[in-house]
């Protein structure tokens, strides 16, 4: 037995007693504790783990890939044993379904099914939020929740079960589940991994999709697993990309051109080199194209222009006899039939060990950017053969671009960036400026939407819209942390975060407006220490700026998106009570 079976074996032991282990590790991010409350009975090597973040990336690991959004700990681990109370109590009862955190659309009715464990339930009550909802004396202890006027957000669900051997006997269960907003549905799917991230999102038109995923719960990454639909996501089938020569691959994105025709850029993990990748019959079977090697690179990303013309890059590395690092790209002219480097003459050189990100690029037209992990922009207009770079766009961090046309577009830092430095060009690149945008920023990644003027998706640990060009946001759903998301139209488009498949899981369509459907009128008070009216006191209410009359008061027309609405409220020019206050207003049905 390996030492890592040992380890295993341990853990399953004290579940299987129903004792749950307390668990700790480390990494980058610093260290945490969280508990180990369950294993996979049908691959006893993952185990399921409470990460302690009100159920965020709560989910089934491998012990060696304890990798969530917030770090990794799989350094120093250790655990404590043997935690049990004091005396075994004569009852127990658990909420069988819904599974603590699980997503639910506006109005769903919610079927609530209590488990006895130990003893013999006689009654048991339902509770919604710390209100009683309903009671129940006789088996099967079910409820059905009706979520129709819920705000969206997080509800607490919890059951009490009285004991029959004990009338004075009981025991309580409780579930958080989350009822998303009007702007986003959830179309539910059962992904063969246990935990894994939406990271690609390529909509052909507003019937097929589709989407590149991998398994966080694994220290094996190289699932090569899409998710795809032609009925506009009603249902969705899954896929894996096979070739003999790329199983030990793991998926870049994808680059389709309908639901049976597409393009897969796959990159070599740890190691160097790449692969692209063609399916004409819906990703059932893939050919090998053998011209774009990416030898000595690591491939990020393919894009097609039309049927024929293509271009592939990977990151920089220094050729044999060359001095310099220079990245991989390759061209096509025949649907990728050949691939052909493009030459030194027409690339500018890479700085050492100067590296793309996977999709970390745009394309309008017969133009494309990518940016790179030291804040530089290369550009070509010609379809890739022939490039230019822009130095200094940001620091030394992984560099995404979007555009909305040839001319105007953003430059952020991307995963893992604190400050996303979101800067502006209005000449396709060849001069940049910085842009604060006033609001909330929910992460790494904004979107376009097609078909609008100047609106953005913003995604990360929520999602927000921009009808300003990225000036300011409004937040749209906290309930969802989103990886990506892209639309076809201002009302078609699809997001995707991350999901712990047992606890339901599944892709996002849009279903809101990109217009404001509301308004709020609001009325701020500004007093002083001494509880007395400030009057010319500053007000900024989400991107509105007023001066509080002689009661203090300043009035507030704002715009919503369908949500419950988020605002920050700013005071400057008193030294008595001056800062930044945050407040939360509910929308009431």
């Amino acid at each position: 037995m390996t030492s890592d079976e040992i380890w295993r074996t341990y853990i399953r032991t004290e579940l299987d007693n129903k004792r749950p282990v307390y668990y700790a590790g480390s990494g980058a991010a610093g260290g945490h504790a969280f508990v180990c409350d369950g294993y996979d009975a049908s691959n006893p090597t993952k185990f399921h783990f409470n990460w302690g973040w009100s159920g965020s990336n709560n989910g089934y690991f491998a012990l060696s890939a304890l990798n969530t959004t917030n770090g990794s700990f799989n350094e120093f681990n250790r655990i404590i044993i043997g935690i049990k109370p004091r005396t075994a109590p004569d009852y127990v009862c658990r909420i069988a379904s819904p599974a603590d955190n699980e997503k639910f659309n506006p109005g769903t009715d919610i079927s609530v099914n209590l488990n006895t464990i130990k003893g013999n339930t006689i009654k048991a009550y339902l509770y919604i939020d710390g209100t009683l909802s309903d009671s129940s004396s006789s088996a099967p202890f079910s409820f059905t929740v009706k979520t129709s006027g819920f705000s969206a957000g997080q509800h607490q669900i919890s059951v009490k079960g009285i004991n029959g051997a004990d009338a004075s006997g009981w025991d309580s269960h409780q579930v958080a589940v989350n009822i998303l907003s009007d702007c986003w549905q959830l179309q539910p799917f059962t992904f063969s991994m246990d935990s894994i991230s939406i990271e690609q999102i390529f909509p052909v038109n507003e019937n097929v999709v589709w989407a590149v995923m991998r398994d966080y719960s694994s220290k094996n990454l190289s699932g090569r697993k899409f998710i795809k639909t032609s009925n506009g996501g009603t249902t969705w089938t899954e896929g894996t990309i096979n070739c003999p020569t790329c199983n030990s691959l793991d998926i870049s994105g994808i680059y389709a051109f309908s639901d049976t025709k597409a393009y897969a850029c796959l990159n070599p993990g740890q190691g160097t080199g790449g692969a692209i990748l063609k399916t004409e019959d819906g990703g059932n079977t893939w050919t090998l194209q053998s011209t774009a090697p990416f030898t000595g690179s690591w491939a990020n990303w393919v894009h097609f222009f039309d049927e024929n013309n293509g271009v592939c890059m990977g990151d920089s590395y220094k050729a044999m006899f060359n001095t310099n690092y220079q990245f991989c790209i390759y061209t096509t002219n025949n649907g990728g039939t050949t691939w052909n480097k493009v030459t030194t003459a027409n690339l500018p050189e890479a700085l050492s060990n100067e590296a793309g990100t996977v999709n970390f690029y745009d394309a309008v037209g017969s133009t494309i950017w990518f940016g790179t992990g030291n804040g530089r922009v290369y550009k070509s207009t010609d379809k890739g053969l022939t490039w230019t770079v822009k130095d200094g766009v940001l620091g030394a961090v992984q560099t995404n671009v979007r555009f909305r046309d040839a001319n105007n577009g953003f430059a952020f830092g991307g995963f893992g960036t604190a400050d996303f430095g979101l800067m502006r060009t209005k000449d396709g690149g060849t001069t940049w400026t910085k842009v604060e945008p006033t609001g909330n920023l929910a992460g790494q990644d904004f979107e376009f939407v097609a078909g609008t003027d100047s609106t953005w998706i913003n995604t990360g640990l929520f999602s927000a819209i921009s009808i300003t060009d990225n000036a300011s946001f409004f937040p749209l759903d906290y309930t969802i942390p989103f990886r990506t998301s892209k639309f076809v139209s201002p009302s078609v488009g699809w997001g995707g975060g991350y999901y712990s498949v047992k606890g339901g899981g599944g892709i996002y369509k849009w279903k809101g407006s990109m217009t404001p459907t509301s308004s709020y009128h609001t009325a701020v008070r500004v007093k002083d220490t001494a509880g007395n009216p400030l009057q010319g006191a500053t007000v900024v209410l989400n991107n509105q700026m007023k001066t509080s009359d002689d009661k203090g008061l300043s009035a507030f027309v704002t715009q919503a998106f369908g949500n419950p609405d988020y605002y920050k409220v700013s005071k400057t020019g008193y030294s008595t009570v001056a800062g930044n206050y945050f407040y939360k207003r509910q929308r009431h049905h």
